[in-house]
């Protein structure tokens, strides 16, 4: 019956030592979070000159979905399409209908642009607010934007630890058209942000809807 007592002690000591050391390793991600909200830039307006913009950037135009889900989106010359055919990521409910990335040895950047199509009007912000959810996204910076129809819009800076212990920051916005919902996504690994805020930031407030 000692024994059995003992092992049984042996049990919750184990289980305590693991909990305990798994908040630790919780609050240490939590402050580490804390420190890029702290040190980390978010712009929200362009720095560029015309001139750097005329020479440095381009405009995509993708219509390859459909009339409907018709986009353009204004681009770094050295981001260019990796993949255009639509494709659904079902544990998202997103359908990806757009793909660009970094083709030369610059900073690495990645964009995306995906939607959703709903069966009743929410708020665009909303949405990307439960979109970010479930990819388990850390938001850092948030700007709520309200049109003058009384939608409210999101652009919003967040962090996402990946397997290997990088952080990847990502930039993200949101716009709508009837019950389809769009996202555009530019990411880059923590290290290269600093290099790269104003870009993601000119990208992410220079795309529209076609429709």
């Amino acid at each position: 019956m000692i024994r059995i007592i003992l092992a049984g002690a042996a049990i919750a000591l184990l289980t305590t030592s693991c909990q305990m050391k798994t908040g630790n390793e919780v609050k240490k991600e939590e402050q580490k979070q804390m420190d890029i909200k702290q040190d980390i830039n978010f712009p929200l307006e362009t720095s560029f000159t015309n001139d750097y913009l005329v020479k440095n950037f381009w405009k995509a135009n993708y219509d390859s979905a459909g009339e409907k889900l018709a986009y353009y989106v204004i681009l770094p010359k050295n981001v260019k399409a990796t993949k255009v055919e639509p494709e659904l990521v079902k544990t998202l409910g997103l359908t990806i209908i757009g793909q660009y990335s970094t083709i030369d040895q610059g900073a690495y950047m990645e964009v995306q642009v995906a939607y959703e199509s709903l069966s009743t009007k929410i708020q665009p912000s909303e949405w990307l607010g439960d979109k970010l959810k479930t990819m388990n996204e850390t938001i850092l910076k948030q700007h709520l934007i309200t049109a003058k129809n009384g939608e409210k819009y999101l652009d919003v800076l967040t962090a996402k630890k990946m397997k290997d212990g990088n952080d990847i920051i990502s930039r993200l916005t949101v716009l709508k058209s009837d019950l389809n919902y769009f996202t555009i996504k530019t990411s880059c690994a923590r290290k290269d942000y600093k290099s790269l805020a104003g870009t993601m930031q000119h990208i992410s407030s220079n795309w529209g809807l076609k429709s």
